[in-house]
């Protein structure tokens, strides 16, 4: 289904004939492992089709002489770092969410 969102052919509503625009997604958020549901996601093959499409759509806004790209990437980590590997560079986000009192025992 995530494919289909950025490829323009996600059907939304109750129409048939009613698209997602990919150039209306700002961001993407998803939970790496979610507190209740034993399953892990996809983030790194998620990652890799929203760099792709970064690379052939037009660059998103510019704040500070900075171009950001079209879509930003979150990965929300906090239910997986210290549990399992964890790379954000595989993973190709741009901001990864974490935190040290859960599975790294900080403080």
């Amino acid at each position: 289904a995530f494919q289909s969102m950025l490829k323009g052919t996600y059907a939304i509503g109750d129409s048939e004939k009613q698209y997602l625009d990919p150039a209306s997604i700002a961001m993407v958020c998803i939970t790496h492992i979610p507190t209740n549901a034993g399953i892990i996601n996809p983030v790194n093959e998620i990652g890799s089709m929203i760099d792709d499409f970064n690379s052939i759509e037009e660059v998103g806004a510019k704040i500070n002489d900075e171009t950001l790209p079209q879509i930003i990437y979150l990965v929300d980590a906090c239910q997986s770092v210290g549990q399992i590997s964890v790379n954000a560079i595989d993973m190709k986000c741009h901001a990864l969410a974490a935190t040290g009192r859960k599975y790294l025992r900080g403080p």
